[in-house]
């Protein structure tokens, strides 16, 4: 398997990726330390982040196909490490003022790099699958590039403790004066003449100490700005190189529209297998997350984690789950990527099901499973989803439509993924709250929806996606590849 230019590229712009969308999470932990945040202010920046990625996935994709795919990944790194440094600062920075509410200036530059790494997605699966050269490996090779999704999701805790054991200072700049509520209301908790938190009995909505969250070293004004301005990294590293173009000669520039492009309905059942998996399965995925806090409550007998043991939990979780991203690259061709889609929505009905179920007739919830079959268990879900949907809606698009609106559908079936994301991390958050009485036996209910959401999926791939395993990709069954680029040599 060769590692050409081409691959790296897309292989670190995935990567970045990763980084960049999940690192938001824990990043808000600092800040809020810091300034204290509503819960709409954190949900306005996670959601911009979304937001931006569908445009990016949209426009990107049809730029890719108008101007080339060389440009088009130019523009995704560009507008990737300026949202980014954007993250870090804020307009009070920039005028020389203190800042005391950056959260506005930050939802903005999220949105801004949400466009640039959204694009990443059409990309670069195109580059990597237009790169290949081997029909019998190009499988594989696009699957080794969506791998390195997961090393970045793993960077993120890794890159956080490392900055909060670098820099443990919580006093800088008006650091963790202002621990919050974990209600969302400001803070009536404060720290005594011996450092120690002390419940202030206010009415701002916490009860007691333990509603107040709880804050470790390292939550200060400039770790939360490096961790954003890493973000900018991988880009940057990259901008001395570029992208080799993959199209074929002629086709760098078309006349037709993004709508006229969508309107070619011969393509449309294609477009529900691709862009309708990638649909159903991140509402799971986002879903599924939801779970996350639950199963490290119980698994760490820690049900109020501070920065640094959050960091170590997410380190735990993903480990499970990183080699069902090896696992689909070794097996992608020899199985097929219609097969390990179907595998892998399969298995995560099962799985849904069985641990939904288990937690709706658990006396005491989640505590009466216990921590190790719990933590297998949902573990696994995330395991068969890189070893299956996760790593093959990647591809699939990238393989099953012809060159001239290859990046477009391959852009639409990639923001229909972050359309069911948007849909899962806002729905089932409220409904794990009303279902079935809340708590852990509602989470066991929004499981059991997940569950019939993969039963749909599976159903889905089985009747719309082709496996094109072995085979030309879409639109050069006939050779047609003069005037392409040889990635390993015109690198």
């Amino acid at each position: 398997m060769g590692f050409s230019k081409n691959t790296i590229m897309s292989a670190v712009s995935n990567f970045s990726t990763a980084y960049n969308l999940t690192i938001v999470s824990l990043a808000l932990v600092i800040s809020e330390g810091v300034y204290g945040a509503s819960t709409a202010q954190q949900a306005a920046i996670k959601s911009s982040s979304l937001a931006g990625a569908i445009i990016g996935q949209l426009t990107m994709g049809y730029y890719a196909d108008l101007a080339g795919r060389s440009n088009a990944m130019y523009l995704t790194m560009m507008l990737t490490i300026i949202g980014a440094l954007l993250s870090s600062l804020n307009l009070q920075d920039i005028w020389g003022h203190q800042a005391n509410d950056p959260y506005g200036w930050i939802t903005f530059s999220r949105l801004l790099l949400g466009i640039g790494v959204g694009g990443v997605y059409p990309l670069a699966a195109t580059v990597a699958a237009e790169s290949s050269t081997n029909a019998a490996k190009r499988g594989s090779e696009v699957s080794l590039v969506f791998s390195t999704q997961g090393l970045g999701f793993i960077a993120c805790p890794i890159v956080v403790l490392i900055i909060t054991s670098l820099n443990p200072g919580s006093h800088g700049m008006g650091a963790c004066t202002r621990p919050f509520c974990s209600m969302g209301k400001k803070a009536p908790c404060s720290l005594d003449d011996l450092g120690a938190w002390q419940f202030n009995n206010t009415s701002e909505g916490c009860n007691s100490l333990a509603d107040c969250t709880k804050m470790s070293d390292g939550c200060n004004d400039l770790n939360w700005r490096i961790v954003y301005a890493l973000g900018a990294l991988p880009g940057i590293l990259m901008l001395p190189f570029k992208v080799s173009e993959t199209k074929k000669g002629g086709e760098t520039t078309q006349k037709s529209s993004f709508w006229s492009d969508i309107s070619q309905k011969q393509h449309w059942p294609t477009l529900l297998g691709t862009a309708g998996g990638w649909f159903l399965f991140d509402i799971t995925f986002y879903g599924n997350s939801l779970f996350a806090p639950t199963v490290t409550k119980v698994v760490f007998n820690d049900p109020h984690p501070d920065i640094n043991a959050a960091c170590i939990h997410n380190l735990a979780l993903f480990a499970v789950a990183l080699p069902g991203y090896w696992l689909a690259t070794y097996l992608m061709d020899s199985l097929g990527r219609k097969n390990i889609q179907l595998m892998g929505f399969g298995a995560m009905a099962i799985l849904y099901a069985v641990l939904g179920g288990m937690l709706l007739s658990a006396k005491n919830g989640a505590q009466s499973i216990g921590a190790v079959p719990m933590f297998l268990m949902y573990g696994m879900t995330f395991f068969f989803s890189n070893f299956g949907p996760n790593s093959t809606t990647f591809i699939l698009p990238s393989e099953s439509f012809p060159p001239d609106v290859r990046g477009t559908f391959n852009g639409v079936s990639a923001a229909c993924g972050k359309l069911g994301a948007t849909i899962g991390a806002s729905l089932f958050k409220p409904a794990a709250a009303s279902l079935a009485g809340g708590g852990d036996k509602g989470i066991g209910a929004v499981l059991l929806v997940c569950g019939v959401i993969s039963l749909v999926g599976f159903m889905l791939t089985f009747i719309f996606v082709e496996d094109r395993r072995g085979k030309e990709m879409k639109g050069n069954e006939k050779g047609d590849l003069e005037g392409l680029s040889d990635p390993l040599v015109d690198n």
